[in-house]
């Protein structure tokens, strides 16, 4: 089980979370697909607990998240912070919209799904193996 040996639990709401999501025993019924179940592919998954309906409610009604990013704004002196829990996918595509312009050409590895959001947003995604061949 997980612990807390630096006591910041208490002022880091989705360390706070995460450690009694693991102090009680989960029975999830949402993401992620493999539901805590070590037996299948080993404590890989020990740390992999969704926001919604496993460190929050499913309305996010605790609001862990909205004191986890009010804490890190004044941390850093800004007006706001937005932390990405949407997965990987959803922080690179972040990116990719964020930094780029209409038009701009972006290389995705053949793996990115859900690129139909660079097109939406007039990205154009490039394989990366037909740059690296070129």
């Amino acid at each position: 089980m997980p612990t807390d040996p630096r006591d910041l639990r208490g002022d880091a709401p989705l360390l706070d979370a995460w450690l009694r999501f693991h102090e009680e025993v989960p029975t999830p019924f949402t993401i992620p697909g493999h539901k805590q179940r070590h037996d299948l592919v080993g404590d890989v998954v020990a740390g992999d607990v969704p926001l919604y309906a496993g460190l929050d409610t499913m309305k996010l009604s605790r609001g862990v998240l909205a004191g986890a990013e009010a804490r890190a704004a004044r941390l850093w002196g800004a007006d706001v912070c937005r932390f990405s829990v949407g997965g990987a996918t959803h922080a690179n595509q972040a990116v990719a919209l964020a930094l780029g312009a209409e038009g701009d050409r972006v290389v995705v590895s053949r793996t990115l799904h859900r690129c139909s959001c660079l097109i939406t947003c007039q990205r154009r995604p490039i394989d990366k193996r037909r740059c690296i061949s070129s």
